[in-house]
């Protein structure tokens, strides 16, 4: 009785060491932890507000309607920005010969608003390529249509 219990005691033993054994060498040789996580990019804005555009309303060659558009494009350059405000009338004018070649119900129907968006930011990305150092670059990455308006 005494062997049998001495066994239960050393088995016991021996289960609760390998276990911890098990243990340790599990935490010990786990992948190594990540480098920090790096935080994001700020993002700024530049914005092109309230350009309004006299086009037809439907195409017919009647009526013409008021388009009033609010557009931002976003960028992690801070310089572009600047540059931005440097080549505006260069941007507010291919965005007006643009939006004339459209009618106002081309322009108000919301599925063409993501075209319009890439549009404007090749507009934009095309303008600022003529501005020193975006030369050849894309500085902007999306563009937004804040405001969008048709006034009769």
């Amino acid at each position: 009785m005494k062997k049998s219990m001495m066994a239960i005691i050393a088995g016991g033993a021996v289960l609760v060491l390998g276990a911890g054994g098990g243990a340790a060498f599990m935490l010990m040789h786990r992948a190594p932890a990540s480098a920090a996580a790096v935080a994001p990019k700020p993002l700024y804005f530049a914005d092109l507000s309230n350009l309004v555009v006299s086009v037809p309303s439907d195409g017919s060659g009647g009526d013409q309607v008021y388009i009033q558009i609010s557009v931002q494009f976003s960028s992690y350059d801070q310089n572009a920005v600047t540059a931005f405000d440097t080549v505006s009338p260069i941007i507010k004018s291919q965005m007006i010969q643009f939006m004339m070649a459209k009618t106002a119900k081309d322009i108000m129907d919301p599925a063409n608003q993501s075209s319009m968006s890439a549009a404007f930011l090749k507009i934009v990305n095309g303008a600022m390529s003529k501005a020193g150092p975006y030369s050849g670059t894309a500085p902007f990455l999306a563009a937004y249509i804040t405001n969008l308006v048709e006034q009769n």
